[in-house]
């Protein structure tokens, strides 16, 4: 699972069936809306982390002044999971997008130990249009500067036969609504979520994150008992998202982009109209290799493991260090010079990247957490246009049975049964025995409520 939390909402899951069963017909135009006012106040730390000390090694963020410098915030945190809801609405991916990222506040608080306020060049209210690939049209609208309630999601879909308007804000001790109409009733009318859309155990008294974050646990826990292929809220929807968010920066900055596969996109790559060319620069598995060479006949993957580091084991992006030679080091920086796309960082000439590889638009890092390493080597500021992308999501299989041995090590015991076998003290106990189905639902109900 990631961050793509309110499609668990239980209003918006019963707008999805509705949708399914054909309520509103064919989709013509979608409108989502993310706001609230968390930092509408100035003196609220740009900063969420609460510091006991100064952060040291981390580059500056929104300290690029420009209109092209703007960092990218609201749109990526708070634009996301509408997007998401957006797209299941209407059924399809967007072809193109246009947007506009803006800074409404732009003197604040860094962190909590400053007690001045600076100037920060980030997005904190945003706005993009676009059109999908059978037509509907779609807008999102985000910001955290904006008079309203957590979580201050509406989501509006218009068809040929209905429509439907979700509301997510806690007011009043109410935390969803949704309102439909149709061709022939044209005034919306309030509906009752039914019992079925709420997670276990939910009582009209819990706040919103007990409904959505509750959906969350159960659908993950119903999926590892069920099996089978269904997988929602994976990392090919957040993907998807990305690349919108992606789309729509590029769309500030300067450039028009459409959903054509990014490698193909001749603005946003500075690629010619015969394709792109990709180096990859740490070493992977050759089939691999041949997955992205599949992709398009006009792409060019250039694959040369003998100048990369050798790998100790499967998957392994760092591996050992290996002394070029001077040829084989003019050989490989002349092919980082032809790259439009990397996989991975050039971690053997990573502090000269931006001058040795001037034509790269897109890096797919190996791994997650790419933050810190792009900001200490500056190349935020220094390789502008270029998109940085990272592998989160793609062990999510392995880490969620990870997640799940913990959790039933944790509930049967596993762990008391290690530290009594290491005191040579094993012995029977209750949580060795086998739960009834009635045992598994409350538990599964506990869990789900937190």
């Amino acid at each position: 699972k990631v961050g793509l939390t309110f499609r668990y909402a239980p209003a918006v899951m019963y707008m999805f069936d509705l949708i399914r069963e054909g309520f509103i017909g064919d989709p013509f135009v979608f409108n989502g809306y993310e706001q609230n006012s968390q930092w509408l106040n100035p003196d609220n730390p740009m900063d969420k982390r609460i510091h006991k000390v100064k952060p040291e090694g981390e580059a500056p963020w929104g300290v690029d002044l420009s209109r092209e410098g703007i960092a990218v915030s609201s749109l990526e945190g708070y634009g996301a999971p509408t997007i998401d809801i957006g797209l299941e609405c209407v059924g399809d991916d967007l072809k193109q997008v246009v947007g506009i990222l803006s800074n409404m506040v732009p003197f604040r608080r860094r962190t909590n130990l400053d007690q001045g306020r600076e100037r920060i060049n980030i997005d904190d209210a945003d706005m993009f249009m676009g059109e999908t690939t059978r037509g509907t049209l779609f807008s999102m609208q985000s910001s955290y500067v904006t008079v309203g309630n957590y979580p201050g999601i509406e989501a509006r879909i218009f068809g040929s036969k209905g429509a439907i308007k979700v509301r997510l804000v806690e007011e009043f001790g109410v935390i969803q609504t949704i309102h439909t109409a149709t061709a022939d009733a044209v005034e919306f009318v309030q509906r009752e979520i039914p019992a079925k859309y709420f997670p276990p155990g939910f009582e009209t008294t819990d706040p919103w994150s007990t409904a959505f974050y509750g959906n969350l646990v159960h659908n993950f826990c119903e999926e590892i008992v069920q099996g089978g292929p269904t997988n929602q809220g994976n990392f090919a929807q957040s993907a998807r998202v990305q690349e919108i968010i992606n789309a729509v920066t590029h769309s500030h900055r300067g450039f028009l982009r459409t959903a054509e596969p990014i490698l193909m996109s001749e603005e946003t790559t500075g690629a010619a109209s015969s394709g792109a060319t990709i180096l990859i620069a740490s070493y992977l598995e050759p089939e691999h290799v041949e997955r992205i060479s599949a992709v398009d006949p006009r792409v060019e993957v250039i694959y040369e493991p003998t100048l990369l580091r050798k790998p100790r084991y499967a998957a392994d992006h760092n591996g050992v260090a290996v002394a070029r030679s001077a040829d084989d080091e003019a050989r490989w920086r002349g092919l980082l010079a032809r790259a439009d796309i990397l996989f991975d960082f050039d971690y053997t000439n990573d502090a000269d990247l931006p001058e040795l590889a001037p034509n790269v638009r897109w890096v797919q890092a190996s791994s997650a957490g790419i933050g810190q390493f792009v900001a200490r080597r500056r190349y935020h500021e220094r390789m502008k246009g270029t998109i940085f992308t990272t592998a989160s999501g793609v062990h999510a299989v392995p880490l969620a049975e990870f997640c799940a041995l913990a959790m039933l090590g944790h509930s049967r015991g596993l762990f008391q049964m290690h530290e009594l076998e290491v005191k040579s003290a094993v012995e029977t106990a209750p949580w060795f025995r086998v739960a009834s189905p009635a045992e598994a639902q409350a538990l599964m109900a506990e869990v789900s409520r937190g």
